[in-house]
């Protein structure tokens, strides 16, 4: 996304997945200040820790869910981005 000038999603559930890559999209400066403000509002990392700011850069290849397969293409292509989770099929709401 970088080099489209774009900006990485912030769907729920995909913090962990795009973490490595905050820093990148937004420079070292901006990424420092966002881990100085993480750091004052949650001096213990009690909140949602290491996502978004996480300074392993693989935690986006470790820990993976697995979906199931239902058989549904429909249902079998979701990859639980929350986008739809209001008209999910039973079963599989979030």
């Amino acid at each position: 996304m970088v080099g489209l000038e774009g900006s990485l999603k912030a769907e729920h559930g995909t913090g962990r997945a795009v973490a490595p890559f905050v820093e990148k999209e937004w420079g070292s400066k901006a990424y420092g200040y966002l881990k100085e403000i993480k750091t004052l509002c949650d001096p213990y990392g009690l909140l949602n820790p290491g996502v978004i700011i996480n300074d392993n850069p693989n935690v986006h290849l470790e820990k993976i869910k697995a979906i199931k397969i239902i058989g549904d293409n429909t249902i079998d292509k979701c990859i639980e981005c929350g986008y739809c989770e209001h008209v999910c099929p039973p079963g599989m709401s979030h």
